[in-house]
């Protein structure tokens, strides 16, 4: 397929991409081309893809069943970050896995790799990338760099040449990083750089690279952290200053070191299979075994979330009469820090209305919130507990860095029934985002 082919099906390529590098983001596929050549390298198919081949793989399948389907591959590679390829040359296919996963699945135009044909294309590719660095390209760097890394596209692996254009690619470089701020929450690399665009025009540059290249994601405490390598560092501090969903963390002049650990960092997003509203996980069965009622202030859409390591989260409610039942709660919020939940129970306490008395307490276990996408975490307690006209409950997280719940909050009706606290302190602080937190009380029915 030639370049006029490839425009006419998938369209004009986008805006940062380069003679030899087509991308079209939002399809999910880029193209490699030979320099100076028309006819096509490679073509991409990214995560988010929706395609899949004939034999039914596809991309976030299962890595396992590349080999169970083509064998034994004529190549292998493994970064250091645990991502592996597995190429089919005979085959014209190449996949790579990360977390037992299928993350990207390339094809190109197959051949019967030989010693003799290898070192001949190594070679070809040498002379052409080495001209075009030396006259300034600095993408002609980063593929002479990669290819003497990693023993690629025909070249042998030399440390010492890739050090030599290692050094050239941080030179005047620079990482950005930055977090979501304001309410912003993206969940998948996509809404975050679609957010980024939204104040900035920086990208990169068909010879440089630019205002704005190699976007990263990492995921922190249920937070997704963004990042960029910029050549023009106080252009990037001003977009994300200029971008009131973007906080800025720190801009920091990149070292090797850094750099080859940045670019085998993979994209992350918040946990994928958290899409749902209601999670279905209880901590027991429902103590009333019959129907409930809630008491509730929210209106069951979240406006942002709070999580606080040195205190809890406190919430009044009053009944219609002069006592009731509660048989349990339900909090919306997710769970941050490590991938597997600490395996101990957090503490409900339920309060007088003066605060004064604890009535009764429960514990519940962390396993039942997940991290990413904030959702319903249903409580359900032991037994049911007779509870006054007005009663606090009150959650005790034992928050700290690496561990702890972020609990949704809902600005419709105020924050007057909301604090933040627990048992014993003299006076515990109002709510600083003028709303209450989501959770609501779980009663059950009279007899």
């Amino acid at each position: 397929m030639s370049r006029e082919a490839l425009l006419k099906a998938l369209g004009q390529p986008d805006g940062d991409s380069t003679p030899d590098w087509f991308k079209w983001k939002q399809k999910r596929i880029e193209c490699t081309f030979y320099p100076g050549a028309t006819g096509i390298c490679e073509i991409r198919f990214n995560a988010g893809f929706p395609g899949a081949l004939a034999n039914g793989l596809k991309l976030g399948g299962p890595a396992d069943q590349v080999q169970k389907l083509y064998g034994k591959p004529s190549f292998t590679m493994r970064r250091s970050n645990g991502a592996k390829e597995f190429e089919y040359s005979d085959k014209g296919i190449l996949f790579w896995t990360y977390r037992g996963k299928i993350t990207q699945i390339v094809v190109f135009k197959s051949y019967v790799p030989t010693k003799e044909a290898k070192r001949a294309s190594g070679n070809a590719f040498i002379e052409t990338q080495t001209r075009e660095a030396k006259a300034g390209n600095y993408w002609a760097k980063y593929r002479l760099w990669a290819a003497y890394q990693e023993g690629a596209i025909g070249v042998p692996k030399d440390p010492e040449q890739a050090k030599q254009w290692l050094g050239q690619l941080v030179e005047g470089a620079y990482l950005a990083t930055f977090r979501p701020t304001n309410g912003f929450n993206p969940h998948t690399p996509g809404e975050f750089l679609a957010e980024f665009g939204k104040h900035s025009n920086l990208m990169s540059e068909p010879k440089s690279v630019g205002g704005a290249s190699f976007f990263r994601t990492r995921a922190e405490n249920g937070v997704l952290i963004g990042s960029f390598i910029t050549a023009y560092p106080e252009k990037m501090r001003k977009a994300i200053g200029d971008n009131p969903s973007l906080k800025l963390i720190s801009i920091e002049k990149l070292t090797p070191e850094m750099f080859v650990r940045y670019v085998a960092s993979p994209q992350e997003s918040l946990d994928a299979e958290e899409k749902g509203e209601l999670d279905t996980a209880r901590a027991r069965e429902p103590a009333a075994g019959g129907k409930t009622t809630e008491l509730k202030y929210d209106d069951g859409k979240p406006d942002g979330k709070r999580s606080y390591g040195d205190s809890g989260e406190m919430i009044r409610f009053t009944l219609l009469g002069d006592a009731g039942k509660l048989a349990g709660i339900r909090i919306h919020g997710s769970r941050y820090g490590l991938p597997q939940p600490p395996r101990e129970d957090f503490l409900i306490y339920v309060l007088s209305s003066d605060m004064s008395q604890i009535l009764f307490t429960e514990k519940a276990p962390y396993k039942l919130f997940q991290r990413g996408r904030e959702k319903w975490v249903n409580v359900n307690f032991k037994s049911v507990h007779e509870v006054p006209k007005t009663f606090w409950i009150v959650l005790d997280f034992k928050a700290h860095q690496t561990k702890g719940v972020c609990v949704s909050y809902d600005t419709s009706t105020g924050g007057n029934h909301s604090k933040i606290g627990l048992p014993g302190e003299n006076k515990p602080r109002d709510v600083d985002f003028g709303g209450d937190w989501m959770i609501r009380a779980v009663l059950a029915a009279e007899p």
